[in-house]
């Protein structure tokens, strides 16, 4: 948007295609948390508390334009996404609307190899081994493979 204004008016956002099993969207659960190390946790605690309550979400989610929002079904709704553009509306199915499964990049594997595929970026870095690098399918899925033994050495 900011950079390529003519290329964002022309992105919108869709549900997932539906498979046998369903509407899958990869998504990045994150949260704010508190060290047990921390000297103040109470403080911690209550600016956390405080941050997520609706008023401060709210400015949060209108000052990144809609784009950071926190997974939480009640934010779904925001006004932002019938409001932002450009087009107006495009990002009216940023947050899911419909019947989509949200899952973490990476899934169904354990959390813990789920987490090293989305922060490696494994799947884009696999498409990226045929598209870039012109290696034949298969050859890109045997790297993924070694790779994902790796995160199981790990």
């Amino acid at each position: 948007m900011r950079d390529q204004p003519a290329i964002a008016a022309q992105i919108w956002h869709h549900d997932t295609p539906s498979g046998p099993k369903g509407r899958f969207r990869g998504s990045l659960p994150r949260m704010q948390g508190i060290w047990n190390f921390s000297k103040n946790k109470k403080a911690a605690k209550d600016l956390v508390l405080h941050l997520l309550q609706k008023e401060q979400q709210d400015k949060l989610i209108l000052a990144s334009k809609g784009f950071d929002i926190p997974l939480i079904k009640a934010f779904n709704k925001h006004p932002i996404w019938a409001e932002a553009e450009p087009p107006r509306g495009t990002q009216y199915n940023y947050p899911v609307q419909g019947d989509e499964f949200l899952m973490m990049g990476g899934y169904p594997a354990p959390i813990g190899i789920a987490a090293q595929i989305y922060t490696q970026s494994l799947v884009p870095n696999t498409v990226a081994k045929v598209t870039q690098e012109g290696k034949s399918i298969n050859d890109a899925i045997k790297w993924a493979v070694g790779e994902l033994g790796g995160y199981l050495r790990g």
